[in-house]
């Protein structure tokens, strides 16, 4: 009989169990994207005083057969929660990852969460078991991100042609990057720069509303990367007074290096036809290369109805390694 516990975080027996159902689970994509256990054992402990996150198990007696997450929000979008399922192909139709979608749901709606997000990657254009497997259980696909990969050593000689060709158009703005932390100066401008981000984007249906950040949450959130031993490398670019016209911004483990994460890339509508988008994502390779040899590769993933940074990607050298079906489910 299959039994689904909530992990205790602080068990890194438990979590390491719970990382390797995931890992297992995600063996059929391209690419390795799973998050090296040498990250993850540092990250996953730590809590994040955003949101509530719960790690679930499901047992076959004293054996993890797969695992799952729940994600509310605490800051922002306090109508929904997250649920995500992952079981190893050689594990699949037993009823373990309908038994830890209906905790996990379980736990969304005593939260009196009305909206219930998810997504399973998929190859470009398909269905699988798990997006009909998805499907039976009343979860929509809300939008479509492509899921790209740029090799750094093969990308490197793009660089200098591409610098040159986004410095053609930026006039008087210009560029500056930084890892954490932020300098002071710019904390306010990013803050409220962040804060359009989800306004700005493609969310197909997603049932999404807008962050609000602030100097002290971005504080508040590089003390957290600072303990899960991850830093951020940030862009911005500079109107001529100094204002955040636009950002891009990547996640690396300094003692993990090897696939680094956009997080956000952002020109705001005043300044757009400036190029600053590719110059930024150039300097953004550049500093990475500089500050960690050992980075191999970059993700990142975009709606694949934004054209424009699509084509930003294409020119820097990523390809597009499979979808993400962001999928949403909505209870009331």
């Amino acid at each position: 009989m299959t039994e689904v516990r909530e992990l205790d975080r602080a068990d890194e027996g438990q979590l390491h169990d719970w990382w390797t159902c995931g890992h297992d689970a995600m063996s059929t994509l391209p690419v390795d994207l799973w998050t090296d256990w040498e990250i993850s054992r540092h990250a996953l402990p730590q809590v994040d005083p955003e949101s509530r996150i719960v790690f679930l198990g499901a047992y076959d007696g004293d054996t993890m057969v797969g695992s799952g997450l729940v994600v509310l929000p605490l800051a922002d979008n306090t109508h929904l929660g997250v649920v995500q399922v992952w079981v190893p192909p050689d594990r699949r139709r037993r009823g373990y990852g309908t038994a830890l979608l209906d905790h996990g749901e379980a736990l969304v709606a005593a939260a009196g969460r009305t909206t219930i997000l998810s997504d399973v990657r998929v190859p470009v254009g398909e269905e699988t078991d798990d997006s009909r497997w998805a499907t039976s259980h009343g979860y929509a696909v809300a939008n479509v991100d492509g899921v790209k990969v740029v090799d750094l050593e093969a990308s490197a000689a793009l660089l200098p042609a591409l610098e040159a060709q986004a410095a053609e158009r930026r006039g008087g703005y210009r560029l500056v990057w930084w890892a954490d932390p932020a300098p002071e100066e710019h904390l306010d401008s990013l803050a409220a720069a962040m804060s359009r981000f989800l306004e700005e984007i493609p969310l197909g249906d997603l049932d999404l509303e807008p962050e609000v950040w602030t100097p002290e949450r971005l504080r508040a959130r590089e003390a957290r990367r600072a303990s899960q031993r991850r830093q951020a490398i940030v862009v911005v670019a500079l109107t001529p007074s100094g204002e955040v016209a636009g950002y891009s911004d990547l996640v690396v483990a300094p003692h993990a290096p090897r696939v680094a994460g956009i997080e956000d890339t952002l020109v705001l509508p005043d300044h757009r036809g400036h190029r600053l988008g590719l110059g930024m994502k150039v300097l953004l390779h550049q500093q990475l290369r500089a500050l960690h040899p050992g980075a191999e590769l970059i993700v990142t993933g975009n709606a694949t109805t934004n054209r424009w940074m699509n084509d930003v990607n294409e020119q820097l050298g990523y390809r597009l390694v499979d979808e993400k079906l962001e999928l949403q489910k909505v209870t009331s």
